[in-house]
Parts: structure tokens; C-alpha cells; sequence
């Protein structure tokens, strides 16, 4: 709760400090020309300081100097083109259903819905600006409700806290326009509004996140609402681990398919673990031990949602297919619940009915052919291909998720007669065996693949 507050009242701050900067420029005169361009103007700024301020604070929520600089400029400039958008969309709209009620002084029957309608639209691009950066469109659709709220909670307070103070206003300032504390909280609201609800609903529906159990940044949460939610040293990483030289740059991905979420090990020289076991994918379940370099993360969902309640129906079909011998441990079966495969993933189900995991087979791996990184953080590892295998940037677990020269799906591996199929996919690039390109061809043992900027040499596993 304490991060909701700080939300809040920086962007109430920061809608403050806009009303600070441009009040004193506000014509004294209620059909004074020049209130569409300071309006204008006021929004802009309006939009940029809530949104750079929140874009900042979201940052330093992630844990790097990088999430921070990106949030603040992204919103910045998100923020202003939102609260000019904003403006423009809420003044057309206001005057589609209410006419000019606005622009005569005074409190008339429409002029509380005439106000809400023209400054929701403020508030809500005003914090899907600041959402965008997170990269995460669940939380920029909350950030948009959240504004909308802000905004529209001090429209509805705009007319009446300018009239309740009109007197002190025309003494101090002059003129007949009376708005100074009706903008002082249309402000204040809307920057507040914008980081409490956005905030508070984020996490009051969040159904996934991670939790770290060790480290000099113990406890600190992260919440799982991307598509993919990437774990690794570098600053721009969802999950950045910044203290652990053990982490890859991008070690391992979080996804979610199909209602459930995975975890996907990106190739990272130390691998990644999922309760103790080394995993290449598997789908996660709560209460689940992450295992990065020396860093370890707990994966937690919210009890009754959607996403927990796949992974149990998930956990209750493995449990039906896999019996375990009395007293045994853990057993690994297959996922379609027969014998393991070479190299393919398999379910673990201890016998006592905890977390199912998945990991590969290492009897079953060891039979085929390897590909063997010959540079790179990879170099030297081997890598069974014991099954139909995609390669490339965008593919999970692929020792070419960090090869800028690779494509986002590159090429395609699978045992054949006499060695291994090599089935590029479009590259731009292109795949290379033995120095020369090709579209299709059979690698042996001894062979050389160049995938995107990677060298692979085949060899018995």
C-alpha cells in the first residue's frame, strides 16, 4: 500500500507543479482570448510533468537507472501529446452533447456533466502516457480507467471550489474569471487520480508476480502483466537482476500462453531452474522457485484466478496420468503421459502431490546429435537435438535469443537419416553449412551450421 501512496502523491506533485508554472499566466478576464492557446498550453504541460513523474516512479519500481530515464522521457513526451490529445477530444465531446455551457460563467444544469465529460478524457490519456513505457498493455488499460477517474472526480469539484473561494481569487488577481482553485485541484486531482487508481487497481487485479527471496533487493515484487516478462542482468529486463554476475543479460522469459503462464530458459551459460531442476520450459505454478545465476525468485498468482486456476487444472491432469510407485520419488513422465522422449521436455510429479515441474531427460538427451556453440557466452556446451527444433531471436529457450544477426525465427533442426535436417526459415542473414548458404540441407557430424552471427559444430552427443 505504501507504493499506491507514493503514486499518488507524486503525480499530485507533479499536476501541482504544472498549475504552479503556468497560474500566473492565466488571463484575469473570463472572454479573454487568449484562454484557448494558455489552455492548451496548461494541458500539455500538465500532461507532461504527471506523466514523466509517473513514467519515473514506475521506473524505479523495476529496479534500474534505465526503466527510470525511459519512463521519464517516454512519458514526458507521451504525456504531452496525451493531455493535448486529451484537451481537444474532451472539448469537442462536452460540446457534442452540451453545447457551450462551458464557455458562460456561472453554474448551470448540465454544467457538472458537461465538466466530467470534458476532462476524462484529459485524465485518461494523460495515464495511458504514463502506462506506455511499462511496456505492458493490461496495465496500460488500467492506467487509462485510472486517469479517467482523476480527471473526472476534479471536473465535477471544478465549478464549485471556484465559486467557494471567487471572492479571495478577484481580490488577489482581478478580473472577473474565478477558476484558479477549481484549476488548482482539477491538477492536483488529475496527477493524483492518474498514480493512485492506476496503481491501486494494477494491484488490486494482478494475478501473477514475482517475488525476490535473496539478495540485497529481498522481498521486492515485480508484477508478471506482459506478454512476455523477461528475467536478466540487463537494465532494460522486466526482471532486472543487477547485482548477480551469474545472470545472463537475458536469462530467462516469462510468458503466457493459452491462460497459462511458462517459464522459458534463454540460453544462459548457467541455465535456469525451477524448484532445483534445470528446465528448458515449463509452466509455472505458485508457490514455484525460480532459480537464476545465484538468484532466487518466487513466482506467485492470486488464489481464484484465472491463470491459477489453469495451472491446477494443469497439476490434476498430470496427476491422473502419471502413477507413482508407492514410496518413490518424483517420477518423470512425458508430457502426453508415456515414456520420456530424447531431449524433450518431461513432467515431474512428486509422489506426495506437490508442484509438478518440467525438465529434460538427461539419459534421454544423450543419444543423437549436439550442436556445439564454437563462440559466445554458449561456447562449449552442448545442445541435444533429439527432436524438431525452432531456432531464433523471438523463439524461448533458443541459444540465439541474444544473437543480434540471427532472425526472430530462424531456422528449423531435426534428426534425419544420416544427421540432421537444416531448414531455413526466410532468414535475412541466412544459414550456412560448412561456408555455404542453404535453404535445405543435412549436417552430419563434424559439420560447421552458421546461424545469423553464431557458429554451431555437429557432433554425437
Amino acid at each position: 500500500m505504501g507504493f499506491v501512496l507514493f503514486t499518488a502523491l507524486a503525480g499530485a506533485v507533479a499536476g501541482l507543479t504544472a498549475f504552479a508554472l503556468m497560474e500566473p499566466f492565466a488571463p484575469t478576464m473570463f472572454f479573454d482570448p487568449r484562454w484557448d492557446s494558455w489552455g492548451a498550453t496548461f494541458m500539455a504541460l500538465l500532461g507532461a510533468l504527471v506523466g514523466s513523474t509517473l513514467g519515473a516512479v514506475q521506473g524505479r519500481a523495476q529496479g534500474s537507472p534505465a526503466h527510470v530515464w525511459r519512463g521519464l522521457g517516454a512519458g514526458l513526451v507521451l504525456g504531452a501529446v496525451g493531455g493535448t490529445v486529451g484537451a481537444g477530444l474532451g472539448g469537442a465531446l462536452s460540446s457534442l452533447f452540451f453545447g457551450d455551457v462551458l464557455t458562460r460563467p456561472g453554474i448551470h444544469a448540465t454544467t457538472l456533466p458537461a465538466r466530467f465529460v470534458a476532462f476524462v478524457p484529459i485524465g485518461a490519456t494523460i495515464g495511458l502516457a504514463a502506462a506506455i513505457p511499462s511496456r505492458s498493455w493490461r496495465r496500460a488499460r488500467y492506467a487509462l480507467v485510472g486517469g479517467a477517474l482523476g480527471a473526472g472526480l476534479g471536473g465535477l469539484t471544478f465549478d464549485f471550489a471556484s465559486l467557494a473561494l471567487s471572492p479571495l481569487v478577484q481580490t488577489v488577481r482581478g478580473g472577473d474569471e474565478v477558476g484558479t482553485t477549481g484549476r488548482a485541484i482539477l491538477a492536483v486531482a488529475t496527477g493524483g487520480g492518474v498514480g493512485l487508481f492506476t496503481s491501486l487497481i494494477i494491484r488490486a487485479t494482478r494475478t501473477a508476480w514475482v517475488r525476490r527471496i535473496y539478495g540485497r533487493n529481498e522481498y521486492r515484487e515485480w508484477i508478471v502483466d506482459a506478454a512476455e516478462t523477461t528475467i536478466g542482468r540487463s537494465e532494460l529486463a522486466h526482471i532486472p537482476i543487477l547485482d548477480d554476475p551469474a545472470v545472463a543479460p537475458q536469462h530467462a522469459v516469462i510468458q503466457l500462453h493459452g491462460g497459462t503462464y511458462y517459464l522459458a530458459d534463454c540460453g544462459a551459460p548457467g541455465g535456469t531452474f525451477v524448484n532445483g531442476t534445470p528446465i528448458r520450459q515449463v509452466p509455472l505454478f505458485s508457490g514455484a522457485l525460480i532459480q537464476v545465476g545465484s538468484t532466487r525468485l518466487e513466482f506467485v498468482m492470486r488464489e481464484g484466478s484465472a491463470p491459477a486456476r489453469a495451472a491446477e487444472a494443469l497439476r490434476q491432469q498430470w496427476q491422473t496420468q502419471v502413477q507413482a510407485p508407492s514410496g518413490a520419488q518424483p517420477v518423470a513422465m512425458a508430457t502426453a503421459g508415456g515414456p520420456p522422449l530424447a531431449g524433450q521436455p518431461t513432467v515431474v510429479v512428486p509422489s506426495g502431490g506437490g508442484q509438478p515441474t518440467i525438465a529434460v531427460s538427461p539419459a534421454a538427451a544423450s543419444a543423437g546429435l549436439s550442436l556445439v556453440p564454437l563462440g559466445g557466452p554458449l561456447a562449449g556446451q552442448r545442445i541435444p537435438v533429439a527432436s524438431r527444433m525452432e531456432l531464433g531471436r523471438d523463439v524461448p529457450g533458443s541459444p540465439l535469443v541474444a544473437d543480434p544477426m540471427a532472425s526472430r525465427r530462424h531456422a528449423v533442426l531435426e534428426p534425419a537419416p544420416g544427421g540432421l535436417s537444416v531448414l531455413d526459415l526466410g532468414s535475412t542473414n541466412g544459414t550456412f553449412l560448412n561456408g555455404q548458404r542453404v535453404s535445405h540441407a543435412v549436417a552430419k557430424a563434424g559439420d560447421v551450421l552458421r546461424l545469423g552471427g553464431t557458429d554451431f559444430r555437429v557432433e554425437q552427443a
